[in-house]
Order: C-alpha cells, then structure tokens, then sequence
C-alpha cells in the first residue's frame, strides 16, 4: 500500500516535469519567434530582385509547412503532459 508521503512525492515529481516542460515549451516559443522574424527578413531580402520572388515563396511555404506545423504539434503535446 502507497503511503500518503509517497503519494505527495509522486505528485510533485509530476508537477515538476509539467514545471519544466512549460518552460522549455516557452523558451522555444520565444526562439521561434525570433527565427521567424530572421526569416521574414529574408524573405524580404530574397523579394528586391524580381529573379528571387520564386525563392521566397518557397522559403516562405517551407517554413509555414514544417516549423509552424512542430510549433503547433509540440505546444499540443505540452498541454497533455501530466
């Protein structure tokens, strides 16, 4: 049988874990955000000569595709951590 200290250990074992997954969700958020923003400028960079309009695009479809897609998917796993 589980005692009542093992039982408040378990549960701040798992507070922790959401403590720590949270922040680091955070952290990679905000790193996101500045990458985006990179990107952005890039993107505007790759638009100044009429030849890089089809580059940008793709930049611009690759990064909606793939990092906003991750960002979604792991701020969805984030919420199901326990």
């Amino acid at each position: 049988m589980i005692t009542l200290k093992e039982l408040y250990s378990a549960m701040d074992e798992g507070m922790q874990d959401l403590k720590s997954v949270k922040q680091k969700v955070s952290q990679m958020s905000k790193t996101e955000g500045i990458f985006r923003d990179q990107m952005g400028a890039l993107v505007q960079i790759l638009n100044r000569d009429s030849e890089n309009k089809n580059l940008s695009k793709t930049v611009k479809k690759l990064y909606r595709e793939h990092i906003t897609t991750f960002m979604r998917e792991l701020i969805a796993i984030s919420k199901k951590v326990k």
